[in-house]
């Protein structure tokens, strides 16, 4: 059985139904009196919940990090903030690994207190999934989203990550169709659907179909320009069909080695031993700086492919060694946290 990829490397872009609370559903104005002066709470909050439909989990972040601190303790919008907190904490988790940790243990507080409605309950506890599944086997994985899909049915993220199981897995059938179902929740969520076009084209690129991949993820930046994510991808297609030149336009050596590191190891995963050396090489010549990195790679490379003639000569790569790609240049790439095994570009769970 083979361990599905982790997913929270890529929640760059995570803002889903959890946390698009419209004014509607507040039906009390906090305001909280701070000196002289009152702090309205719901004021800045319409603000984060705003820069989480923008896609700028970010700023979110920050807004929700200060409605956190001003707000009273005893104020009633203080667990829907806590959970705006914890969604844009899981999403940039992919860039700060450790806000992951900050991210379950507000998940956990608010999944465990009774007092809380049973909304807000229920989409902690489907934060908590979205974290501990990385550690599960891929059919433990299923079951438990389906499970949660039966009351969280319009959470995108969980179709989304329904389908990357399912992509770790080559059931591409079953992932098409779970990322169709992503589009359509989005649609009826109002939200904005390129992460599930994202989605598509990844999983195309998984198949080597890179042509039809480089169309989807195309698709996905006109649908949110200037997400940077969609740029990475569309230029790993370009280089996974051959046109190099198109793929390493405008960048930086350090950027160009980046793409290409990327690129051998999705070639390395399709078992394109030769056209993986050869990106690795290229990063390798590039920039010194992403050496040790590459260079890892490669020698992982060199060494199963020695194993596997002695073995299996047509085996599919399924161990090389050092850190995930990325769905950002030129942020530096992040070490695998619980594997040696690289990791595919990862694919979003959600974006606004």
């Amino acid at each position: 059985m083979r361990k599905f990829l982790p997913i929270f490397s890529v929640l760059l872009l995570s803002a889903c139904a959890t946390t698009n609370m419209s004014n509607k559903d507040i039906n009390v104005r906090a305001v909280t009196k701070t000196g002289a002066t009152e702090y309205d709470g719901h004021k800045d909050l319409s603000l984060a919940q705003k820069a989480v439909q923008d896609g700028d989990p970010a700023k979110a972040f920050t807004l929700y990090q200060s409605l956190v601190f001003r707000l009273a303790r005893t104020d009633e919008l203080r667990p829907k903030v806590k959970l705006g907190l914890a969604d844009t904490a899981l999403t940039l988790s992919a860039q700060t690994p450790q806000l992951a940790e900050q991210a379950k243990q507000i998940y956990r507080s608010l999944a465990m207190n009774e007092n809380l409605e049973t909304g807000l309950r229920d989409k902690a506890k489907t934060g908590l999934l979205l974290l501990e599944i990385e550690d599960m086997a891929p059919e433990k994985a299923q079951t438990r989203i389906k499970d949660r899909l039966k009351t969280q049915s319009r959470d995108v993220r969980l179709w989304n990550a329904l389908g990357h199981i399912y992509d770790s897995e080559e059931m591409w059938l079953d992932a098409l169709d779970t990322y169709v179902q992503a589009l359509r929740v989005s649609k009826q969520n109002g939200t904005n659907p390129a992460s599930a076009i994202n989605n598509i084209g990844m999983s195309l690129l998984m198949q080597g179909r890179y042509t039809e991949a480089l169309s989807k993820f195309e698709q996905a930046h006109k649908a949110a320009p200037g997400k940077q994510v969609f740029d990475n991808n569309r230029r790993l297609a370009l280089i996974l069909d051959g046109h190099l030149d198109r793929a390493v336009l405008g960048l930086s050596k350090i950027e160009q080695a980046q793409v290409y590191n990327d690129a051998g190891v999705l070639a390395a995963r399709s078992g394109h031993r030769e056209r993986a050396e050869s990106f690795y090489r290229q990063a390798l010549e590039l920039s010194p700086t992403w050496f040790a990195l590459a260079q890892t790679n490669l020698e992982a490379l060199l060494e199963d492919t020695k194993h596997n003639k002695q073995t299996q000569p047509d085996k599919e790569v399924t161990k090389i060694a050092a850190n995930p790609p990325k769905n950002t240049l030129p942020t530096p790439r992040l070490a695998p946290r619980k594997s040696e095994a690289r990791h595919l570009v990862p694919h979003l769970l959600a974006s606004k």
